[in-house]
């Protein structure tokens, strides 16, 4: 078997025998899916052939890398997840408010 067998890179999608679950017990199962979170991680991304011409000028560009790229585009992504869930965390205690009630209440005074 070559590494890139044992490795799962000539497998197809859904395969038999692909994925954490049919490596489970294996030497190279501990390897590959217990690494520490402090390490770098390796995963197949696969773009819109458009996007991906775009993503590689624009890396040339600024003299990044495509990893560095997308690292900065996810962490900004996670980052705005975070704000909006401290915004709704903030916001919790307020007290709920029905929709239908609020329009009805804006009809009324003639708002809508």
């Amino acid at each position: 078997m070559s590494r890139a067998d044992d490795l799962g890179r000539n497998r197809q999608p859904g395969a038999a025998g692909h994925g954490p679950d049919a490596l489970a017990g294996s030497a190279s199962a501990s390897r590959r899916y217990s690494v520490g979170m402090n390490t770098v991680r390796r995963i197949t991304v696969r773009f819109d052939p458009d996007l991906h011409r775009a993503l590689r000028e624009k890396a040339a560009l600024s003299s990044r890398s495509i990893s560095s790229l997308v690292n900065d585009a996810v962490r900004d992504l996670v980052a705005e997840d975070a704000a909006d869930q401290a915004a709704f965390d903030e916001r919790a205690a307020e007290p709920l408010l029905d929709f239908g009630a609020v329009t009805r209440s804006l009809r009324k005074r003639g708002r809508i």
